[in-house]
């Protein structure tokens, strides 16, 4: 079972204002400035990520099976296939 990342994040929350001062607008400044870099790398690192995958040439053909039937099963679903250039 995965640790929820809610459990890191909440502590955390409770404990920083034990040791930052968030009066000091220094403090709050160096916040946004790290927030803004911390953002800007996820950001560039996905779009990196995605140029890395979209380089490599996969022809493969992947089926998507239809809906198992449940509530709505009088309606009719055909499989779709899907490449992996889509």
């Amino acid at each position: 079972m995965a640790i929820s990342p809610v459990f890191v994040i909440l502590p955390v929350l409770f404990i920083l204002p034990n040791y930052i001062d968030y009066a000091n607008p220094d403090t709050i400044f160096y916040i946004r400035i790290i927030f803004g870099v911390v953002h800007a790398t996820l950001f560039l690192l996905a779009l990196y990520i995605q140029n890395v995958i979209k380089q490599k040439p996969n022809n493969a053909v992947v089926v998507i099976p239809p809906a198992a039937p449940g509530f709505l099963a009088r309606l009719t679903y055909a499989s779709r296939r899907v490449t992996a250039s889509q």
